[in-house]
């Protein structure tokens, strides 16, 4: 399943370890009148991406930012996933709002902790590298996601003053229990104890 001398991977969160809450946009459209399934919306997110996908530069960047492009993202999806025209506006101002009180990409894709799990056991180092916006790592932790992740890295976090070694200068990052420590090597790091509950 992974190839023997894999060393390490970097995951982004959303749509890679969590997608977003289906049963939220259920409820919120239900709410206000309107009828979509979770499968209808899995439907229509699989259409977002490609719609992003397809915006990407010949190098591979989008424009503008994520806070710009979840409008655009919202109403691709919804669209797809058959929400009436006249409908579109108002389910994505509920999902907006959903969005803005806890982020929306929520819910663990299944097979998530067996794939981090046998990653982990063969010994492949894991860290989440994300444009997120400063809620990531209280997120994936409230999911139990963070304790087999090494590393979590939002670019939120910390923009204003990166953190540097005093000793080295070298920059220093946030682990996946939020403590600041040296990027290391995997040479230099001790196996840690795997917990499950």
């Amino acid at each position: 399943m992974f190839p023997a001398n894999l060393e390490a991977i970097l995951f982004d969160a959303g749509g890679t370890l969590v997608r977003i809450d289906y049963a939220f946009v259920v409820e919120a459209a239900a709410g206000l009148g309107i009828a979509v399934s979770e499968d209808a919306l899995c439907r229509g997110e699989a259409v977002a991406r490609c719609a992003i996908d397809a915006s990407a530069s010949p190098l591979g960047s989008v424009s503008g930012t994520d806070a710009s492009r979840i409008p655009v993202y919202f109403e691709n999806l919804l669209r797809a996933a058959g929400i009436p025209e006249d409908a579109l506006a108002p389910v994505i101002r509920a999902m907006e709002a959903g969005h803005a009180e806890s982020n929306l990409w929520r819910v663990p894709l299944e097979g998530v902790f067996e794939t981090l799990r046998g990653l982990r056991a063969r010994r492949v180092r894991t860290a989440v590298v994300s444009n997120g916006d400063g809620r990531i790592r209280a997120m994936l932790a409230s999911l139990g996601l963070a304790e087999h992740l090494e590393l979590i890295v939002d670019s939120f976090e910390n923009v204003s003053a990166p953190i540097g070694c005093e000793d080295c200068g070298v920059p220093l990052y946030p682990n996946s229990k939020g403590e600041i420590v040296h990027a290391e090597m995997p040479d230099d790091l001790e196996p840690e104890a795997t917990h499950f509950h």
